[in-house]
């Protein structure tokens, strides 16, 4: 019988979580909205600057940020932190792609990250699936889902016209699935406290991103450095909200519940999407897209299948954890 402290820290971090996935919803909008007229890379550094600065600001954790790396934790920092960079890379370069309603395909294709992330698993985190019969059954549920959420694009596939928007996405996807293992491997590793993790990537990033906005200027491409008001506020929001608080909450539901809940409950993006779109905020206004009942059977499938693949497959230990 669950005692009751331990039901109420169950329903805190529900509470978290949801907070944290509703947060993250509103990324995509807003990125697509607020930055359309600023390169990729100018707005990846300048919302990394404001998502580090907010880590280091508002989240002081117990543990010191640097213990890790000296107990030969770096390599998995930097593994996290290179992974987590070029995963945002393919998913703002989708992002910037002129197609109606970019946003909400976007985190619709990245629901595929619930079953990418079991496979990844197996090979970094040493976990295995429990029940695989269930794992392909929710798998052929995704699938099923984004193709008819897709089909319009399916039917004017050309071998050499490929979609820019989903195989960006999809590149997205694995990646994150990767870094989302990563970081989890080196946290148990290190029992890093969730902000502490959440600062020292983000710190790191920005590194990268700097790195990214130099390469677009020697290239020659058309970079504009400074945003203008808009953009500003647009780019504290996205670091900030979805990006440095929302982090944190997610890691800190993931220490109260079990990955599959959280998961489960990061899989309803794309209906938290759909619902901030509908704010009569311009930040939230989605772009326009005729959605028919294809479309919304489609991401209702492609749910149900995440959920069944993070809430009932399961996953065990197929190895000791490594501590290092």
């Amino acid at each position: 019988m669950k005692t009751a402290p331990h039901i109420l820290s169950s329903l805190k971090g529900i509470t978290l979580c949801l907070i944290a996935v509703t947060l993250f919803s509103t990324a995509y909008i807003v990125f697509a909205n607020g930055t359309k007229n600023l390169s990729a890379s100018v707005s990846f550094f300048w919302f990394s600057c404001f998502a580090s600065l907010t880590s280091w600001l508002f989240f002081q954790p117990k543990q010191k940020w640097w213990r890790s790396i000296k107990q030969n934790g770096h390599g998995w920092l930097i593994a996290d932190t290179c992974i987590y960079f070029l995963s945002f890379y393919c998913t703002l370069l989708a992002l910037k792609e002129q197609q109606a309603g970019v946003a909400l395909t976007v985190i619709a294709i990245m629901i595929l990250r619930a079953p990418m992330t079991t496979i990844v698993g197996y090979f970094v985190a040493g976990d295995a699936c429990q029940r695989w019969s269930v794992y392909w059954i929710g798998t052929m549920f995704i699938l099923i889902g984004l193709v008819l959420y897709r089909l319009d694009v399916l039917q004017e596939w050309q071998a050499t016209s490929m979609d820019m928007v989903t195989m960006l996405s999809l590149g997205a996807t694995v990646l994150a699935s990767v870094e989302s293992t990563v970081r989890k491997r080196y946290r148990n590793a290190h029992q890093i406290d969730p902000a502490n993790a959440v600062r020292s990537m983000f710190t790191a990033v920005i590194i990268l991103a700097l790195g990214w906005v130099v390469t677009d200027v020697l290239l020659g491409n058309n970079v504009r450095l400074w945003p203008n008001p808009r953009e500003w506020l647009s780019l504290a929001y996205l670091g900030i909200i979805p990006t440095g608080i929302a982090n944190i909450l997610f890691n800190k539901a993931e220490d109260r519940l079990s990955i599959p809940i959280t998961q489960s409950i990061n899989c309803l993006g794309p209906f938290f999407t759909l619902a901030v779109g509908l704010l009569p905020i311009p930040f939230f206004a989605m772009s326009q897209q005729h959605l028919v009942s294809r479309h919304y059977v489609g991401l209702v499938l492609t749910v149900v299948g995440a959920v069944i693949v993070t809430a009932f497959a399961g996953t065990k230990r197929r190895f000791p954890n490594l501590q290092s």
